[in-house]
């Protein structure tokens, strides 16, 4: 009995570990977050408002990738310490825990888009695709109002790059002044590489989505091609900025 006791009880240590592991790391991730995303940098009062929304909208993305992580990161973490204690087994549950950590980071952060819109399509009892079409659908939407915000962000930044490079040849501000003013549109530049980038990384999800669940539908591909249409507008507003900056230094 004794044993048997002895045996609950460390069965129950070791879920106090897990628990505890999982909330260190939930804790974690989300002052990661706050960090990541760095919305206090757009804060900064001598943004125009075009560039206050790229800056947030760099800052949304970030978001939604780390809190992936670290939701993946936690059931990872607790299903690893969980896992030492229903096998009984000598390994320290915090080194169970970090494992379940790694593994969960990675799959919360970059899969599961496909298993997750399955179990909701399944609470709901709709089509699984018509989920991913909406979910793709409803980015469609948000992005035409960031994709506008990048247009002007650029368009202002070009202006600004050749007066930069005017007001030097003139002698009225130094090289220094110069390189500060630029550091401003490079991140500018940062931001809309990061939303294309993530950008990138959903539409490559949304495409695994329909491969996984082996469907396909007129909208889900129209959406797609919508999707691509603006994905290609910020590439060409990048490009665009990337020849200004190249010609100004």
């Amino acid at each position: 009995m004794s044993g048997q006791g002895s045996g609950k009880g460390g069965r129950r240590a070791l879920r106090g570990v897990a628990a505890a592991v999982a909330a260190a790391v939930l804790l974690n991730g989300c002052a990661q977050m706050q960090t990541a995303t760095g919305t206090q940098s757009c804060n900064d009062p001598s943004m125009t408002p075009a560039q206050r929304q790229l800056c947030l909208d760099s800052a949304t993305y970030h978001q939604t990738v780390a809190g992936g992580a670290a939701l993946g990161g936690l059931a990872g973490a607790g299903a690893g310490a969980l896992a030492c204690a229903a096998s009984r087994s000598h390994v320290n549950p915090l080194l169970c825990a970090a494992i379940g950590l790694g593994v969960g980071a990675l799959a919360g952060g970059a899969t599961g888009y496909a298993v997750a819109e399955k179990q909701q399509s399944a609470r709901q009892n709709i089509r699984s695709l018509d989920a991913v079409t909406a979910d793709i659908r409803q980015q469609n939407d948000t992005l035409r109002s960031q994709v506008a915000a990048a247009q002007t962000v650029t368009a202002e930044d070009r202006q600004k790059l050749a007066a930069i490079a005017a007001a030097t040849r003139s002698g009225q501000i130094t090289l220094d002044q110069a390189n500060a003013a630029r550091a401003t549109i490079a991140a500018d530049n940062r931001r809309l590489s990061d939303i294309i980038a993530q950008l990138e990384d959903k539409q490559r999800q949304y495409i695994s989505a329909g491969q996984d669940l082996n469907q396909t539908s007129p909208d889900y591909t129209a959406q797609l091609v919508q999707l691509q249409g603006q994905i290609n507008v910020l590439k060409q507003q990048k490009a665009a900025l990337d020849r200004a900056m190249a010609a100004s230094s």
